[in-house]
């Protein structure tokens, strides 16, 4: 059992085999190096009120933001073609993150898959994908 939320989708995303290429996974951090990864806890909201037991449908939310190399087309189509791959990796998956106790996944979704930024040769960007959690909470 994780201690975080965020731990247990850290090792849910390292697992993925597509990350095999991937050098490092930081939280609030990218190396900003090629083949470097960044997961950016975003947000942890409620979707329902909370049901008579107490219990609460929530959802969190976190970035994954991936460093490439960009120098060419050739390149940035196969970057945008692997968080193409990435996102249907998410929509397939019927195991979820590992979650703190208390906490039950229901599902996991990956959407707005982008070029985030480029440095100021353009031979480096930084691309990213939203992550959504979908989970239940236990009531007090």
């Amino acid at each position: 059992m994780v201690d975080c939320i965020i731990a247990g989708l850290k090792a849910y995303i390292q697992a993925c085999p597509l990350f095999n290429e991937i050098g490092g996974y930081d939280i609030d951090w990218n190396e900003n190096t090629p083949d470097s990864c960044g997961i950016f806890p975003e947000s942890d909201t409620e979707v329902s009120e909370p049901y008579i037991n107490g219990n609460q449908e929530r959802q969190y939310t976190a970035t994954v933001q991936i460093s490439k190399v960009t120098r060419t087309d050739a390149e940035r189509l196969e970057n945008s073609a692997f968080l193409e791959r990435l996102q249907r990796w998410f929509d397939r998956q019927e195991v979820l993150p590992e979650m703190p106790e208390g906490c039950t996944p229901n599902y996991i979704t990956a959407d707005n898959g982008m070029l985030f930024e480029l440095d100021e040769n353009g031979s480096k960007g930084v691309y990213q994908l939203q992550i959504s959690l979908n989970y239940n909470m236990k009531g007090r």
